[in-house]
């Protein structure tokens, strides 16, 4: 991880995400990111649909309304 800007909060709270790191991560008018904390840290990553079980797995199908891997999928199929 590199450091690519420094930005001011706003009153309302926002921040503008530097134009480089849109760029370097394809982020683009109207698309949707994701916030993470970490102690001190924010880390914003664009969105991507994770499976409601694991929620580790990206590689997701829409089954019944949900997002659910081939992981578990696999394993709901087991009974496990």
């Amino acid at each position: 991880m590199r450091a690519i800007g420094v930005r001011r909060i706003e009153l309302s709270g926002r921040f503008p995400l530097p134009k480089e790191a849109r760029k370097e991560i394809s982020i683009n008018h109207e698309d949707r990111v994701e916030f993470f904390t970490d102690e001190d840290n924010i880390m914003v990553m664009k969105y991507r649909e994770r499976c409601c079980i694991c929620e580790e797995n990206f590689d997701v199908k829409l089954i019944k309304g949900k997002q659910v891997c081939n992981d578990c999928l696999e394993g709901i199929k087991k009974g496990c």
